[in-house]
């Protein structure tokens, strides 16, 4: 049964008994009401002070990226693409020849780091065989959502110049990055920019107007967020444009057939959970291929956070059939 009543170690309510041991351990380990709480933030104009405050958060994981490495074994070179920085991951059994996935990483638009996600890439890399080029974009305020948009497209033409085919290259991205990945994919259908095969988004930021039901019912349960990150996370996102602008907000953009096949995944315990069944509703309705994966009990990027348990798992497992499947591998 699910406890209502605040446990004392995290703040927040106790989770469903359904979920695995894993799970479970890194809720009460990882998670605190009053650490989320306190978080402090620079003004939407500080550009020093968000990059300092990324730089001092990816400190925070260095360590951990190091372990992932040495983990997985997968080769990782720094490259360039289109002009944009790109970390190119390989696993280590050896890549899929002829196919690529490009990742957009989250970190509300305004922080991480290619190199700082590897919690979502080498274990998706590994257990999929896929190679990925993980996009090094420009966080906010220091580029706008436009700008952002351009590079992750860069990448996308550049793998097209290297003789890849939209058939052979699928796209995913989590929370803010989910959001990143499907604007771009607006952007590149405005322009005539064939599409890949697949788009998968964990946990996508879709409305940055923040008008979903499950920001008011879910705002006690949610860990990693208050409501007031996202309101300045999104004004240093959308630069001048508003927060409605369809290439803001995913949510509010025309899925038109001719949009890319597209997974959504999501738990029931994030803010976000309202963004994904609108936005799963939107281009479903619009005659575009689209499924809605949901996680009981599950929290925000549940599929890397931890890597280890079961329920992620088995959301990486589905993503990975989804995308191999549209790449013509499964």
């Amino acid at each position: 049964m699910l406890n209502p009543a605040p446990i004392a170690a995290t703040g927040f309510p106790e989770p469903a008994s359904h979920l695995s041991k894993e799970a479970l351990r890194y809720f009460r380990e990882m998670f605190s009401r009053q650490e989320r709480d306190a978080m402090q933030f620079p003004a939407v104009e500080d550009i020093a002070g968000w990059q300092r405050r990324n730089r001092e958060e990816m400190g925070k994981r260095e360590s951990m990226n190091a372990g992932l490495l040495e983990r997985y074994g997968a080769e990782l070179q720094r490259i360039h693409m289109g002009g944009v920085p790109v970390a190119d991951i390989r696993p280590a059994r050896g890549a899929i020849p002829g196919k690529a996935l490009l990742y957009v990483h989250g970190g509300g638009f305004v922080g991480g780091a290619a190199c700082d996600a590897l919690d979502s890439t080498l274990p998706l890399a590994e257990e999929t065989g896929l190679r990925i080029l993980s996009v090094d974009y420009t966080p906010a305020p220091e580029a706008d959502h436009a700008l952002i948009g351009e590079q992750v497209l860069a990448v996308l033409a550049s793998l097209y110049a290297q003789g890849f085919s939209p058939g052979d290259v699928g796209i995913y991205g989590d929370s803010a990055g989910a959001t990143i990945a499907a604007s771009a994919m607006l952007r590149a259908r405005l322009r005539g920019l064939p599409l890949p095969a697949a788009l998968v988004l964990w946990s996508p930021w879709a409305d940055l107007t923040c008008s979903g039901d499950s920001y008011r019912t879910l705002t006690d349960a949610e860990p990693f967020y208050k409501e007031a990150f996202l309101a300045i996370g999104a004004r240093c996102y959308a630069g001048e444009s508003t927060a409605d602008d369809p290439l803001v907000s995913i949510l509010f953009a025309d899925y038109a057939p001719g949009y890319l096949p597209t997974l959504i995944q999501c738990g029931t315990r994030e803010l976000l959970l309202s963004d994904a069944i609108r936005l799963h509703r939107r281009i479903q309705d619009s005659g575009v291929e689209a499924e809605l994966d949901i996680y009981d009990g599950l929290w925000h990027v549940f599929q890397f956070k931890p890597i280890d348990s079961p329920e992620a798992i088995q959301a990486r497992k589905r993503t990975g059939e989804f995308l191999l499947q549209r790449l013509g591998v499964a």
